[in-house]
């Protein structure tokens, strides 16, 4: 028979077991307060009699001269030492160990707020799965590749979650340590592809889409053949999880014991969840006439398979840090957790499925309106929405670390006070204004080339159009360009001189380009001669007649009655006689 997975089973079977270390703070922590009173024989009487006082718990009479200083001193002093006068070890609260729970309320906020942050760094998984999508086409992704694409997040997640739980067990031994990572891990990837391929085949056991192992048949299958041997390697993986991560310290027998009783429990929930879900379905296919379509809750199931594995990830990858970090008022730590971690999941979550839309609409309405082209449309599309998911991501973990007191805001003061994030969000605004102005003048200046066409037969005003435009976006990128290091703290004089320089060494150079460009766009502009006009082009010792087959903004190409073509440039031009406008 089949076994169903709780949705609270991922609460017991990856739990963070109870660790007790030595007492590495003690008395040894006054010493500080020691020294620095230590030329004061006076205070140092006091300090010895605080001390002692401390010990017994009683007040001390002193002098009302120094009494706040004195009372404040005390207090600190006794908070330190009744905070280990039971108990020489520091204790782990955990889930593995409930029996050390003080209320029930605390257990419903622990998984309340566990699961609030597994959701949470879900949603920062799937923001990372969509950033992928703008630049890998899934349709030209063999099997292959997708294969090792799974294997490689899966060891980056893995690697992520040996670092977090390396890191927080700070107390530990780096043996303690590693034996801890390695057991968690262990631990880790058995438990995750099982469970996932339980829940699915417990929900739809002829799916083939939710693999426990890159194999041939799906995961209904590989439970047929191997779900006799699942509470087995259970087990096993307790055994070998308690033991390297306890290092023979506690008792491995007592430890199975409490995560066994939290397995026998996920499984009478299995029970009720199969039997409501059958009650579920049953009713909604009566209510809704059930075909061939879905209902509401086949969904809710299917996508609760899709996404259970990196929740579940996520979940055990912050499972160990949250219960390192909290010690103290539980209660209103994990409710406030919860609350903000849900409103902030959801939030970012619900902005990020609809950024890619909001900006394509954004972007095609504005091309529509200006006459942007494609390609340019498509261009704006990409970098603004990775703009704003950069920007989301960052909004996302800032809030997120400010909210769990991660040493990470450390990083974004930094970046705060070095004054990096207000100059970045400076050049983004700045080149945001350069696009604006650019597409603003370009429209102007289409619109004003199309009444032009309506209103004349220039047949040069594609040309003028082009090179007008070109004159603008080197322009604008220039200005543009120089804002941006102006704003980056860079001294933009020494450039401006240095282009000044370069200019008039060009300009000196290509005197005759300059020439050419210039009489050509007001020979142009004045519209003297068109693309299919017969002229008579004066030079400087002899003349060329014959048809316009082309105009460029350097010069003009003439066809004469014997069929040779000649490039006439706008510089060595004289006098034109137009004569298709003969009256």
């Amino acid at each position: 028979m089949r076994v169903i997975v709780p949705f609270a089973i991922m609460l017991f079977l990856l739990g963070v077991n109870p660790l007790k270390a030595e007492d590495t703070v003690s008395k040894s922590s006054l010493t500080p307060l020691i020294q620095l009173l230590e030329n004061d024989e006076h205070r140092k009487k006091l300090i010895e009699k605080l001390k002692h006082e401390a010990e017994k718990e009683e007040p001390s009479e002193v002098s009302p001269v120094v009494q706040p200083v004195v009372e404040y001193v005390l207090d600190k002093i006794k908070e330190t030492f009744q905070r280990f006068k039971n108990d020489s070890k520091i204790t782990l609260m955990t889930l593995s160990d409930p029996y050390r729970l003080e209320k029930g309320w605390d257990l419903f906020l622990i998984y309340g707020g566990v699961l609030g942050l597994g959701f949470a760094f879900t949603f920062l998984i799937h923001f990372l799965k969509r950033f992928r999508a703008l630049f890998v086409n899934d349709q030209t992704m063999t099997k292959t590749k997708a294969i090792l694409v799974s294997l490689a997040f899966e060891g980056v997640t893995l690697l992520g979650f040996t670092v977090v739980t390396f890191t927080s067990l700070h107390w530990l031994s780096p043996s303690e340590k590693i034996s801890a990572s390695l057991s968690y891990l262990l631990v880790t990837i058995i438990n995750f592809r099982i469970i996932q391929a339980l829940l699915s085949t417990a929900l739809y056991p002829h799916s083939r889409s939710f693999r426990l192992l890159p194999l041939k048949d799906g995961p209904a299958h590989i439970l047929e053949r191997y779900g006799r041997h699942f509470f087995t390697l259970q087990i096993l993986s307790y055994i070998l999880g308690s033991y390297l991560l306890n290092v023979g310290r506690l008792d491995t027998l007592v430890l199975f014991s409490a995560r066994l009783f939290w397995l026998i429990i996920g499984y009478l929930t299995l029970a009720l969840i199969k039997s409501l879900k059958n009650s579920i379905t049953a009713a909604l296919r009566l209510t809704l006439k059930y075909s061939k379509k879905r209902n509401v809750f086949e969904v809710m199931s299917q996508s609760l398979i899709r996404y259970w594995y990196p929740l579940s990830l996520a979940y055990v990858m912050f499972f160990v840090f949250l219960f390192t970090v909290v010690e103290e008022s539980r209660f209103k730590f994990l409710l406030s957790l919860f609350l903000k971690l849900t409103v902030l999941g959801i939030g970012t979550y619900l902005l990020f499925l609809r950024i890619p839309s909001i900006m394509q609409m954004i972007v095609r309405s504005l091309g529509q309106t200006f006459n942007i082209p494609y390609s340019r449309q498509r261009f704006y599309e990409i970098a603004l929405s990775v703009l704003f998911y950069t920007v989301l991501v960052f909004t996302f973990l800032y809030l997120l670390c400010k909210s769990l007191q991660i040493p990470l805001t450390a990083l974004f003061s930094f970046l705060e006070t070095e004054q990096i994030l207000p100059k970045a969000i400076s050049v983004i605004i700045t080149a945001l204004i350069g696009l604006v102005v650019l597409e603003s003048l370009e429209f102007i200046i289409n619109k004003v080339f199309r009444q032009l066409g309506k209103s004349s037969n220039q047949k040069n005003l594609p040309s003028l159009l082009t090179l007008i435009q070109h004159i603008i976006r080197v322009v604008i990128f220039i200005l543009t360009l120089l804002m941006v290091f102006s704003e980056l703290g860079f001294n933009i004089t020494p450039l401006l001189a240095s282009a000044g320089v370069f200019g008039l060494a060009v300009s000196l150079g290509s005197q005759t380009l300059f020439n050419d460009v210039i009489k050509g766009f007001f020979i142009l502009t004045e519209d003297t001669i068109n693309i299919g006009d017969r002229v008579t082009i004066n030079l400087d010792h002899n003349k060329h007649s014959g048809v316009v087959e082309d105009l460029t903004l350097r010069n003009v190409k003439l066809r004469d009655t014997q069929g040779f073509l000649h490039t006439i440039p706008f510089s060595t031009i004289g006098a034109i006689v137009n004569e298709s406008r003969h009256p």
